[in-house]
Parts: structure tokens; sequence; C-alpha cells
């Protein structure tokens, strides 16, 4: 950062010993405290986010509420500072490195020290969920791993504040691979989103990598709302299918069927160390085909066992017609008589089952459809609102998509230019703010020079 270097000392008080952390709208810096003989660390805002006076506000106001956190496993603020136009926050100094640098370093971690480095990040977030703060970016980037052991949660509280400021789409990069689909709709956030967050931390712990890539934060964001979730134990059958389950729980689709608490997760952890092998989840599929066969083979198996009873008794009962038929001579009239009814009575048990096996199914067809319509309704009302971005320079078929199916009006103009690649937006009319279903939003489009073709 521009004027900040070795030696600068900032406010006669905080002595810049060196910088020990870049990120996409700051850098942290090891100082000394003058004042109290202690070596801190300095959170620098990058100047481009130091000219909005409501995001600094609300900086400021978010770093306020974090430094009231008092626990052993999160990164204590002990305030918020500035001098002229450079804004910082003195944070607690770990001596140490963060758990993305860990990941990196070692490609994964032992399932046992995955899950203990996840508990100790739960007690953190419970501890932040009790007082009604929402962290809303945790990555192992926001994890720090001390020498002496410790793991502690840093930037509590902060990420909501960088959040709701002038943020461009491409300074979030970083984050995007964490995001919840609740937050890459723009939608309502709380301590489950935190949760799903936290999942995808712990699968890239157990595997190495993070489950969803793409060339663009767009494209990420769209896999983290529909993308396709493969559990950690397929990738890697040496992770036990409990520390598998408990990742799939955490990160599962709608927030309503992860863990619905810090401490719920906790309770799950320790069950899953004492059995790590002991399933957490019932098998179930999601598929409507498999779900609509399951039941008709259900319905099947019930009427075909009570039709077989019934069958069973009837051909009983013939056979008891037979022998009556020997022992007593019956006439030649009465025996045809008594089969046909027999033979009468089995098609129409077979007319009964064949019929009830319909119902069944269209039954099933029917429920189903109502689901569909329900979740379908569902689904737009949560993408009534959506953040818009800064999409510029990112390219427009992702783009386009994913406002699209939250019921946005997206409407394009094509401009020639040698400056750029095909298909990429090069301006946008709306630049940044919430926007809802049915409003409309124009991009223009990069093509090469000469393909518009002129019309007589």
């Amino acid at each position: 950062m521009e004027g900040i270097s070795t030696g600068t000392v900032l406010n006669q008080r905080f002595k810049i010993i060196e910088c020990v952390g870049i990120g996409g709208m700051a850098e942290v810096f090891k100082a000394y405290d003058l004042e109290n003989e202690e070596v801190v660390a300095l959170k620098i805002l990058k100047r481009e986010y130091c000219s909005e006076s409501e995001f600094i506000r609300r900086f400021n106001n978010e770093a306020k509420a974090a430094a009231q956190l008092d626990h052993k496993n999160i990164v204590s603020i002990y305030g918020i500072g500035q001098d002229i136009d450079i804004h910082y926050i003195i944070m607690e100094y770990i001596e140490g490195v963060t758990l993305k640098d860990y990941i990196d370093a070692y490609q994964s971690m032992s399932w046992q020290d995955s899950l203990k480095t996840a508990a100790c990040i739960l007690l953190a977030m419970d501890h932040a969920h009790s007082r009604h703060i929402i962290h809303r970016d945790i990555k192992p980037l926001n994890i720090m791993m001390g020498n002496d052991g410790s793991v502690k949660l840093a930037d509590f509280g902060i990420a909501r504040a960088l959040n709701a400021g002038t943020i461009a789409a491409g300074e979030s990069a970083g984050s995007v691979h964490y995001l919840s689909p609740e937050q890459a709709r723009g939608g309502y956030v709380d301590e489950r989103s935190d949760i799903y967050s936290l999942g995808i931390t712990l699968f890239e712990m157990l595997v190495g990598v993070v489950p969803f890539d793409g060339e663009s934060n767009v494209s990420v964001a769209l896999k983290h709302i529909d993308g396709k979730f493969i559990p950690p134990h397929e990738i890697d059958p040496e992770i036990p299918i409990g520390v598998s389950d408990l990742v799939v729980i955490a990160t599962r689709k709608e927030p309503s069927r992860r863990f619905q608490s810090a401490r719920e997760m906790i309770a799950s952890i320790k069950k899953v160390i004492e059995n790590p092998h002991e399933t957490l989840i019932e098998e179930f599929t999601e598929d409507p085909e498999e779900i609509v066969a399951a039941v008709i083979s259900e319905a099947d198996e019930e009427k075909r066992a009570e039709a077989e009873k019934k069958t069973a008794a009837l051909l009983s009962a013939a056979a008891s017609d037979e022998d009556f038929d020997d022992s007593y001579s019956m006439n030649s009239e009465e025996k045809p008589e008594s089969k046909s009814k027999i033979a009468r009575n089995i098609v129409g048990q077979i007319i009964t089952y064949a019929s009830a096996c319909m119902l069944a199914f269209m039954a099933v067809l029917w429920v189903f459809s109502c689901y569909t319509n329900s979740k379908k309704q569902v689904d737009v009302m949560i993408q009534s609102e959506f953040t818009v971005e800064n999409y510029v320079m990112h390219h427009s078929s992702a783009v386009i998509k994913a406002l699209e199916e939250v019921g946005m009006v997206v409407i394009t103009e094509d401009v020639e230019t040698d400056e750029c690649p095909e298909g990429y937006i090069l301006s946008q009319d709306i630049t940044e703010g919430t926007m809802r279903a049915g409003d409309e939003i124009t991009f223009k489009i990069s093509i090469p020079v000469g393909s518009k073709r002129m019309i007589d």
C-alpha cells in the first residue's frame, strides 16, 4: 500500500514492522504499539474503499460490534483508528499461519485434525451468533492457526460491513467459493449461512480443494445454488462415512435441512469422533423418477401380498369343492358353475389390484406435481430481490443466465471492439444495487469488428 512501509508510524503510536497478509480489500501489518508496548496486527483498508462515507460508517459500526466479542477462538479486536485518509483496525496479533496457507502447504488434513479445527471454529460461531453477529465470510483465509496450536476465527462481523459496501464482483473471488446459496441469490442470511460456509471449509480441509470452481465468480455462485455436491468419502474412500455426512448436512442447499445451529453441529461432531464409521443420515434420493418408482413398488408389494392371500383362499375353496364332488358325486351342472364362479373372483381380484396400482401411480404424480409447483413458487419468492454487482469484464453467458434465473430482464447491445474477446460485458446501465424480479438491466457485449451485418 502506497505510503505504508516498514517504520511508518500511525497516529504517533503504531509503528509498522512488516506486511503479513494481503486481501482483496485490506492489507494486514504486524506493528508495535508504542503506548502499550506490545505487538498488534493492523488491518488497513485499501485507499479505494476509503472514499465512501457510508461504507466507512458501516465498517466502523461493525468493527465496534465485533470488538465486544470475547472468546478464545476469536481474534480479538481492540479498536479502530484513522490517520488522515488511512483507516485501520487494531487486532490481536497471532504468531502462525492462516488455514488457507496450511492447506496449501500440506494439501489436506487428517479427518481427526479437520474435525478438531471445525469444532474450534464452531465454538467461535456459537459465541458470536448468541450476540446476533453473523460472520458472512467464513473461509480458510479468515482462520488463524497459531504456532501454539490455537485456532482462531478472524474478521468476525467485519465481513458484513464489507459486503454492504461498494465492492466490485471481481474483488470477492476468494469468498465466492464459500458462499451459501442464499447469499448467492442475494436473499436472507442467518446463522445457517455461516454453517454452510464452514461445511465448504471442512470439505477443503478433508479433500484439499473446494467442491465448486469455475471460470468466473458468477459461474461458481450458480453451482452453489444448483450444482451437484459430491460427498467427500466418494472422492477419498479413506474418509469415514460419518465425517462425510457432517459435510453433506452442513452444505445442503436449503437452510432448513442443514444443522440449525453451531451447537447442533458440535454435538454431531462429538458423535462422529466416537463412531466415525456410523452414518448420520438415512439413505435418500432426490431423483423424481426414483421417488415415484419407490412409492409404486411399495404399493405394488402391499397389493400383491393381499391379492396372493385372497387367491390362495379361493384356490383352497376350489380344492374343497372338488373334494366335495368326489365324495358326494355332485351332478355335472353344479361343478362347472363352481369353477366359473372361482374364475370370475380371481379375474375380479386382478382387476382390483391393477386399478389400485394405477390410482397409486396417479396419486404420486399429482403429489409430485404439487410439490414441483410449490417449489417453483417458493423459489420465485426467495429470488424476488437480487443484489446486482459490477459485472464489467465478466463473460456475458454466465451473468445473463444467473440474472434471468432470478427473474430479471436482461437487454444486450452488441459493441464491435478489437480490445476485448467476444462475449464479454463492456458496460452496464445499472452499476450496483438491489433489484427485483422483472426489473431490466442493459449490458453492452463485445463482438469482433466487422461482425455486425448491415441491413438494407
